[in-house]
């Protein structure tokens, strides 16, 4: 839901909060040692139910709560490599969708602007801003900052070096960095 919507009907929504959280989450982007105290996630940021390997192969099961108390090695690309099923999803962004109203012939009966193609048109160039941020992301030219920040999850993916199994682990709970 939008952020704005959010801090109008939760109670607990906190700008500073969520900032707080993607700075935090910036720390883990590069491979690094570190010790974790907490429960694992199940559940991917959108609600789905987290594998190991694919859901299709016959060896892959689904994660349960695993209380860890470990040091842990947090590499979100080796995690990904060895499951899959985390990467985040890659849903197109759907383009606002124009009132039906101002498509029918009552529409100037109505009082309704035909305005479609501007309602395109600014979608289509706001995906265009986002699409040349994100690559500019992803070739780490520029890290995220204002409110981008606040778009950030709170788990990174790591390797239990106790268990020699992967998990994903909530940002607050990442203490101090593992040195030799």
């Amino acid at each position: 839901m939008p952020l704005a919507v959010a801090e109008r009907l939760l109670p607990d929504v906190n700008r500073d909060e969520f900032r707080k959280r993607g700075e935090q989450f910036l720390t883990f982007l590069t491979p690094q040692h570190r010790y974790y105290q907490g429960t694992t996630l199940t559940q991917s940021p959108c609600g789905d139910m987290l594998f190991t390997g694919h859901k299709s192969d016959y060896d892959s099961h689904r994660l349960f709560v695993e209380r860890v108390e470990s040091q842990v090695v947090i590499d979100f690309e080796r995690g990904i490599q060895a499951n899959p099923d985390w990467a985040p999803p890659n849903r197109e962004v759907d383009l606002w969708k124009s009132d039906s109203a101002e498509f029918e012939d009552r529409a100037s009966k109505i009082d309704v602007e035909r305005d479609n193609i501007w309602d395109s048109r600014v979608s289509e160039e706001f995906l265009e801003k986002e699409e040349v941020k994100r690559q500019r992301w992803n070739k780490n030219d520029e890290l995220p900052d204002g409110d981008d920040l606040l778009l950030l999850p709170g788990r990174v993916y790591g390797f239990l070096l106790r268990t020699r199994t992967w998990g994903e682990f909530t940002t607050l709970s990442l203490t101090m960095k593992f040195v030799n």
